[in-house]
């Protein structure tokens, strides 16, 4: 062929869909060609087939714990224990990972609130205490706006390291210690599970250490 570029003004085509996609979608390609044209002026036959693409390597919102790659989930609960370290700064405190709880975005007609998930990391922490005594509590810390990109990893584009609301108070050597945490499993199931509900799909895999 001696005119390229004439012979690519007779080929075209389009999508089927090329707005709104996400991982996973299929989109075709319409072939759109004129094939009289390239015949007659550039003795070239066209006889292009449609073709179907599967959309991959697109970011998108997490909407499972299975999402989340080994490397970001133990970067995301070294940064939860840290937070719970922080917090609890007035006791020596050892937080073992019990799981998380994903929380996905279902409802949005309250224009208030536009996080489009949660995920709380689970801890089951033991705190020391004056005069020897210690504490065994359970605890969540959580990460908004979390996206899976295209190469698998994970980025939290939200807030970051804030703590399941429940409160503890434990007397002494004469005084009160205050935790935010929950003293069962079941407390901070219905807090990071129950009070979602309707808004939210919640997945967990929490279980007792």
């Amino acid at each position: 062929v001696e005119d390229v570029a004439g012979l690519a003004d007779c080929v075209d085509g389009s999508l089927d869909v090329a707005e709104g996609l996400s991982n996973g979608d299929t989109v075709t390609f319409h072939w759109n060609c004129d094939a009289d044209t390239a015949q007659q002026d550039h003795n070239a036959i066209l006889a292009p087939a449609d073709a179907t693409f599967t959309v991959e390597g697109l970011d998108e919102w997490v909407t499972a714990l299975s999402q989340i790659g080994q490397p970001d989930w133990d970067t995301l609960e070294s940064e939860g224990k840290a937070a719970l370290q922080q917090r609890e700064s007035d006791s020596a405190i050892q937080a073992d990972c019990l799981g998380g709880y994903m929380l996905v975005r279902q409802d949005f007609s309250s224009e208030m609130v536009d996080t489009h998930n949660i995920l709380y990391v689970a801890y089951k922490v033991q705190a020391q205490l004056p005069g020897g005594s210690s504490l065994t509590y359970c605890a969540a810390i959580g990460f908004s706006d979390l996206v899976l990109h295209g190469d698998g990893s994970v980025e939290v584009t939200g807030d970051r390291g804030f703590a399941a609301y429940g409160n503890i108070d434990v007397p002494a050597n004469g005084t009160y210690y205050n935790f935010t945490g929950f003293e069962t499993l079941e407390d901070m199931n219905a807090e990071c599970i129950t009070r979602y509900e309707g808004m939210y799909s919640v997945e967990s895999n929490v279980a007792e250490a």
